[in-house]
């Protein structure tokens, strides 16, 4: 993305939503629905895709050569940050990745977190970033390859991730699973219904799929 038009996004932070995303929406090219709101935060992503009814908050920062793809009633609170990757050829040689972030409908960033797209990092329907400071993390250092590597992250519908919590490169987290406040998720699950929980986390109670949060129709719990 050039210089000039990452100039041009960052000009927009402190626009009116509606304003803002008409500019998005009939200067940039980007699908951003007209219900949408996006509040006073540096998007400087190099595409942008809000749903109907979704909202990004105050004071976060989305940037980088990535994109962002927001579901129908969506949501992103406040202050979180939200990078793609390294563009430098040197970084991540042998890897094919695609730096997005993609939020399924209903689903929701409270506050505070990190996300790094430098793979993609999916989250399903009706799933809740809960809490503060969490950090989802998609590369890092191969010590015995002396190298940097990559991995996308996937988290199921219907889960919940509480706060301080870490989620590794390349796990995937089952449909309806929780993940405990101050847990450490380095390894795939590869079954639901499940409460995650330490460093590492490890499945330390299996639910019955009744609870609440499993059964609501609503993304947001009041």
């Amino acid at each position: 993305m050039s210089l000039l038009r990452t100039i041009l996004m960052a000009s927009l932070t402190p626009l009116p939503s509606k304003l803002k995303i008409a500019v998005y929406r009939h200067v940039f090219g980007f699908d951003v629905a007209a219900d949408a709101r996006i509040g006073f935060s540096l998007i400087t992503c190099s595409n942008l895709s809000v749903g109907s009814g979704a909202g990004i908050g105050h004071m976060n920062v989305i940037k980088g050569n990535m994109a962002l793809r927001m579901g129908a009633r969506s949501s992103i609170g406040q202050f979180n940050w939200i990078t793609g990757g390294n563009t430098d050829p040197r970084y991540f040689r042998d890897f094919e990745r695609s730096s997005e972030l993609v939020l399924g409908d209903d689903s929701s960033i409270t506050s505070r977190h990190i996300f790094d797209c430098t793979d993609s990092v999916e989250i399903g329907n009706f799933t809740t970033i809960a809490g503060y400071r969490s950090s989802i993390i998609t590369h890092g250092i191969d010590y015995r390859a002396s190298q940097q590597s990559c991995g996308g992250i996937k988290i199921g519908d219907r889960c919940l991730i509480g706060s301080n919590s870490v989620i590794l490169m390349g796990v995937s987290l089952a449909d309806r699973s929780i993940v405990a406040a101050g847990s450490v998720l380095t390894k795939s699950t590869d079954s639901e219904l499940g409460l995650w929980a330490g460093v590492p986390a490890r499945r330390t109670k299996d639910l019955t799929g009744e609870e609440g949060y499993f059964r609501r129709e609503n993304g947001h719990i009041y």
